[in-house]
């Protein structure tokens, strides 16, 4: 009876995880999701790379019939389901504990959907990403068709930039940005970082970052709006600012 339900997971499994593994055009993928309807991610597994021409990792899952793809970046953190259930909250709580006052990291707080940091020694949510149906983050799980109509260029010249009411040679570096081949360069604090642009308007983009983390946290997602070749607004982390060029790389 063992052997036969054994042969019989075997069979299931060859015949849902079959196609799935060897679904490796944009074509097949798609046809694959229509019959599927909904799949969880399979993390750095090879096989289920999305096909495209842009850096980094591109991993595919189905939801409602459809191709969703996330940059997995450099932790990988971005694509994974998160913790509903505050799983790990004893871990943060401990962390508190013997932290007050400090942020909780990532590598604390692991899935969770909240970002945290210990208002004493007491844990306390100061901010939280929004999920989609199946638990993953709605601002890294896009629609393939979104995806391919999107630019991992801002519209900018390179070079650094400071806050348009600072001195270029003394502005703070919270005031300071520098963009090199389109895309902003993350502090070291946060160690090696992916960065995603993702277009959501004619002159607005969205920037995130995947970050090996050598930091309290990654950064927080940056609301680009392009003025000019050479001045932009920048949004996010609750401040928002104007920046201009100031002189090439």
């Amino acid at each position: 009876m063992r052997l036969l339900c054994l042969m019989v997971l075997g069979l299931v499994g060859l015949s849902f995880f079959g196609p799935a593994a060897h679904a490796k055009t944009v074509r097949e993928i798609a046809k694959y999701c229509a019959k599927a309807k909904n799949t969880d991610a399979h993390g750095e597994n090879e096989e289920f790379n999305y096909p495209s021409n842009g850096p980094g990792q591109l991993i595919w899952r189905c939801m409602n019939g459809a191709v969703y793809v996330c940059h997995m970046g450099a932790s990988g953190r971005a694509c994974v389901q998160m913790d509903r259930d505050n799983s790990l909250l004893g871990r943060v709580i401990a962390f508190c504990q013997q932290n007050p006052g400090k942020t909780v990291p990532n590598s604390i707080a692991g899935n969770s959907s909240n970002s945290w940091e210990c208002d004493g020694t007491s844990p306390m949510v100061t901010g939280h990403e929004a999920l989609d149906e199946q638990g993953y983050l709605r601002s890294s799980w896009r629609p393939v068709s979104e995806v391919a109509s999107t630019t991992d260029r801002l519209p900018i010249r390179d070079g650094r930039y400071a806050r348009t009411n600072m001195p270029c040679d003394s502005a703070p570096m919270s005031a300071r940005d520098v963009i090199v081949n389109g895309a902003p360069i993350h502090s070291p604090q946060y160690g090696k970082c992916d960065t995603h642009v993702l277009r959501q308007s004619n002159k607005a983009f969205r920037v995130t970052a995947s970050c090996e983390n050598g930091g309290p946290s990654e950064p927080p997602p940056q609301l680009y709006t392009i003025i000019s070749k050479s001045q932009f607004t920048r949004e996010g982390g609750g401040v928002k600012a104007n920046f201009r060029w100031c002189s090439a790389l």
